[in-house]
C-alpha cells in the first residue's frame, strides 16, 4: 500500500438526534398503523349496525320515521367529530419496466407551473420504506406540502423534483396529458388556468368532517380534491379532484 493512499473510510454512529428522529418515527408508524386497524374495525361496526336496524325495521320491531329523529341527532354528532385517516397504499414495485410514464417535463414547466406537485396524495408501503419521499405527520401517509400548496420536494428555483429518481409511486404513474386541471389542450400547450391553491392541509384535514356526514346517511362520494384516491391500501390509485374547498 503507498503512502499516498487515501484512507479508507470510517462509518460513523449516528448522531443521538437522528436515533431519536428514527425512534419517533418508528412509533408514529406503529401509532398510525393502530389507527387504521381501528378505523376498519369501526367501519365493520357500522355496516353491521346498518344490516341490524335494516331487519329491525323489515321484521316491524321498529319503523323508519321512529328511527328518524335519534338518527338525524346521531348524524349531526358524528359529523362534528374530525376523525382523521391513516392512509397507506399498496401498488407493487415502482421500480419494475413500465411504472412511469414518460413526459418531457422539464419542456413544460414553464406553461403548466407543475401543477402536479401541487395535489395532494398519499405514499405506498414502498415510498414508506425507502424513508426518502415526506409524509405530513399531522396527515399520515400523504405527502407533504410547504405553506405555499407545493410539494416539499419541488424545487421552487428550477421548477424539478428534487428526488425525482425515488418519487413515489403515484407521481410515476401519473399522466397530466389528459387531465383539464392541468391541459386544456396537451398537444396545442394550452394549460388550464392555475387555480387559486390552498396551502398546506390542517391536521387531520378538515374534510374528513364532510367525508364522515356523507359516509353516515349512506351516500358515498369521492371527496378528494385535487388528491390522489386510494380508498384502501389495497387500491391502485388514479389522480381526480378538482380544487380545494
Amino acid at each position: 500500500m503507498s503512502d499516498d493512499a487515501s484512507p479508507p473510510s470510517v462509518l460513523h454512529p449516528p448522531s443521538s438526534i437522528d436515533a431519536e428522529h428514527q425512534e419517533v418515527e418508528r412509533g408514529l408508524q406503529f401509532t398510525h398503523l393502530m389507527m387504521m386497524v381501528t378505523q376498519n374495525q369501526g367501519l365493520e361496526n357500522i355496516a353491521y349496525l346498518k344490516a341490524l336496524a335494516e331487519v329491525l325495521i323489515q321484521k316491524g320491531v321498529v319503523t323508519e320515521e321512529e328511527l328518524a329523529g335519534p338518527l338525524e341527532q346521531a348524524r349531526q354528532e358524528v359529523a362534528e367529530l374530525p376523525i382523521p385517516r391513516v392512509r397507506l397504499g399498496e401498488m407493487g414495485d415502482k421500480y419494475a419496466e413500465g411504472e412511469a410514464v414518460e413526459i418531457d417535463c422539464a419542456s413544460l414547466i414553464h406553461l403548466c407551473q407543475a401543477r402536479c406537485c401541487t395535489f395532494k396524495f398519499y405514499l405506498t408501503k414502498q415510498d414508506l420504506d425507502e424513508g426518502v419521499a415526506k409524509w405530513d405527520y399531522g396527515n399520515p401517509y400523504w405527502i407533504r406540502q410547504g405553506e405555499d400548496g407545493y410539494c416539499v420536494h419541488w424545487d421552487r428555483g428550477s421548477g424539478g423534483c428534487t428526488i425525482h429518481a425515488q418519487r413515489p409511486h403515484v407521481c410515476r404513474k401519473y399522466d397530466c396529458r389528459s387531465d383539464k386541471r392541468v391541459w386544456l389542450d396537451f398537444e396545442k400547450r394550452i394549460p388550464a388556468p392555475m387555480p387559486e391553491l390552498q396551502g398546506r392541509p390542517p391536521v387531520a384535514n378538515a374534510k374528513i368532517i364532510r367525508r364522515v356526514r356523507e359516509e353516515a346517511v349512506g351516500n358515498r362520494v369521492h371527496l378528494m380534491t385535487n388528491d390522489v384516491r386510494q380508498e384502501t391500501s389495497d387500491e391502485r390509485p388514479v389522480m381526480e379532484g378538482g380544487t380545494d374547498g
